[in-house]
């Protein structure tokens, strides 16, 4: 176990006045982050008796360090990354609700990749990945000679990920942020957004940073919810085809096709405009 426990500020109202850091090894390469803030102003997640203000379960040392000394060392990307980080509860819903076998009867899986249209040997970046659905197909897909960049905010969800993919050696987890998917720079000829841009905050400006990470002839997929589709989540959270397509442009992207394979979902694949 590592603990840090950085000296006290001196200004009374600084929201990060005092805390402990506490990297501790679980077994298997996992590793528990655990932060308590004695002054903590992150909504909902008040450090109270002691207890930690977010805790974040890990894999590989080296990272969990990584994302622990930020905690102290970035308040604000300490606050985005509480903002982001899930309860157990909500992970737990979450991965019910991207891991129901009764999925595949509307997203259609095996004909959503073959639309893709994926050549062997490929680099891909797979936005928002979750805990894997699309990501083994994806691999499977570009082959052995490919590889699939597995992008996602959740440092927790990327954690599970990798245990279900173990063994699978050409996706490499990428922990994104809400705003940049922190990509390796000209790498990616696709980008695949499957049930992700309605849980965006911000999203042309995270557009306009994935187009940036891409190279000239990219191409971008979207995948989402129809507005007037009884199925999936409420009109209120969805994203209509029409203000996606103004946020793409905005982003530097144009449509290029657009492909009616699924019931109740969208499917745009776009352009870098020249």
């Amino acid at each position: 176990m590592v603990t840090l426990c950085p000296p006290c500020h001196a200004q009374t109202d600084a929201p990060y006045a005092r805390g402990r850091l506490v990297i501790t090894p679980r077994g298997a390469g996992h590793f528990t982050v655990e932060v308590t803030r004695g002054a903590d102003k992150w909504a909902n997640r008040r450090a109270t008796d002691g207890r930690p203000a977010l805790s974040l379960r890990l894999s590989h040392e080296l990272f969990a360090a990584r994302v622990g000394v930020a905690l102290f060392r970035r308040p604000r990307i300490c606050a985005r990354i509480a903002e982001i980080a899930m309860t157990p509860r909500e992970l737990a819903g979450a991965l019910r609700r991207q891991l129901n076998p009764r999925r595949a009867r509307w997203q259609r899986p095996a004909a959503l990749v073959r639309a893709l249209r994926l050549r062997r040997g490929e680099t891909v970046a797979e936005i928002g990945c979750g805990p894997g659905y699309f990501t083994a197909r994806l691999a499977r897909a570009v082959g052995p000679a490919g590889h699939v960049f597995a992008v996602d905010p959740e440092p927790a969800v990327l954690d599970i990920m990798r245990r279900r993919l173990r063994g699978v050696r050409n996706v490499t987890p990428v922990l994104g942020r809400e705003d940049d998917p922190l990509l390796p720079r000209g790498r990616c000829r696709t980008a695949v957004l499957i049930n992700v841009y309605h849980h965006m905050h911000g999203g042309t400006a995270f557009l306009r940073r994935l187009v940036a990470s891409l190279p000239r002839d990219a191409s971008v997929i979207n995948v989402d919810w129809n507005e007037t589709s009884e199925f999936g989540p409420p009109p209120r959270q969805r994203v209509p085809r029409t203000r996606f397509l103004r946020d793409a442009r905005r982003a530097g992207l144009r449509l290029v096709t657009e492909r009616t394979i699924l019931p109740h979902q969208y499917f745009l694949v776009l352009r870098r405009a020249r």
